[in-house]
C-alpha cells in the first residue's frame, strides 16, 4: 500500500522549498550529434558527426557524407 500525503503536508513541503530557494529540476539538453574534430591532423577544424544520418541532416545540395579514416566519425564534403 502506498503512503498517503495530506494537502497540508504538501503545502508545508512547498513552503520549505520556497524558503530554501531550491529550483525545480530542468530537463537536460539533448546532446549535439556533432563534435569539432581536433584530435588528428587529418580532420582538424572539420565538424565531425557521430552518425551518417546526423551528417546528412546538415548537408546542403552538392555535398556528400563520408567516414573519416582518421577519427572514424562522419564529415561533410563536396561531391567531386
Amino acid at each position: 500500500m502506498s503512503p498517503t500525503v495530506t494537502r497540508s503536508e504538501l503545502n508545508n513541503a512547498n513552503d520549505i522549498i520556497r524558503e530554501t530557494g531550491v529550483r525545480p529540476m530542468r530537463r537536460a539538453p539533448l546532446e549535439k550529434p556533432y563534435l569539432t574534430a581536433e584530435l588528428t591532423s587529418g580532420c582538424t577544424g572539420k565538424t565531425a558527426f557521430v552518425s551518417r544520418r546526423a551528417a546528412e541532416l546538415k548537408m546542403h545540395r552538392g555535398c556528400v557524407a563520408y567516414r573519416c579514416k582518421y577519427c572514424r566519425q562522419w564529415h561533410i564534403g563536396n561531391k567531386g
